[in-house]
């Protein structure tokens, strides 16, 4: 039987380090944007639909796809964004369906956009991880070099972390220290287990 816990949260709130954590207790992670970046490898279905879409002013000389230069284009833009989605999303869910569908036992589904795609359904239980907005835009401005403006476009291309927080199971606040957070997610990794083995 396969149990498949949701991972989501805003950007820079502390996902990334929550699925690493999962992943050292031995649990298989399927992450959503590795597999949105293996698509868009050249030659893959994601590369050759974004080059018919949006040409390829969006690829660098080596063939491979300047994820940067869309990104600015699709986080500034709506619309766009709509549009890159409405393309790479089905064929993203395919691979994700695929991975679940393969998993032996807990395996944890590691994807920012879990609500927003609907991915929700795939799962048995959702963890949002999140953090007070002005502590998310200041890692996020830190760790991606963006000014104020910048970051607030990229937040605000998600759903809001209040909307998150009612649609999940579970939320862990990731506001304090590395040492804080890593001993909360030990505390619900023991819980977890524990309520899987009863399944």
């Amino acid at each position: 039987m396969t149990f498949c816990l949701g991972l989501t949260g805003g950007i820079a709130t502390g996902k990334s380090m929550a699925a690493a954590f999962f992943a050292s207790q031995g649990a298989k992670i399927i992450d959503a944007d590795q597999i949105a970046h293996e698509l868009e490898e050249p030659d893959q279905k994601g590369w050759q639909t974004i080059k018919t879409a949006f040409g390829s002013d969006f690829f660098m000389s080596n063939g491979r796809l300047n994820r940067k230069k869309l990104g600015r284009l699709v986080f500034a833009n709506p619309v766009q964004l709509e549009k890159l989605n409405l393309l790479l999303q089905p064929l993203i869910r395919a691979e994700i369906v695929k991975q679940i569908q393969q998993s032996q036992g807990l395996c944890v589904l590691d994807a920012p956009l879990l609500f927003e795609q609907g991915y929700q359904h795939l799962c048995a239980r959702i963890l949002l991880i999140a953090a007070a907005p002005e502590i998310q835009l200041q890692r996020l401005q830190a760790r991606d070099q963006l000014d104020r403006r910048a970051a607030e476009a990229r937040i605000a291309s998600q759903l809001p972390l209040t909307e998150k927080s009612r649609l999940a199971d579970d939320i862990i606040n990731n506001n304090g220290s590395r040492q804080a957070f890593e001993q909360a997610l030990t505390l619900y990794w023991q819980i977890l287990i524990k309520e899987v083995g009863t399944l």
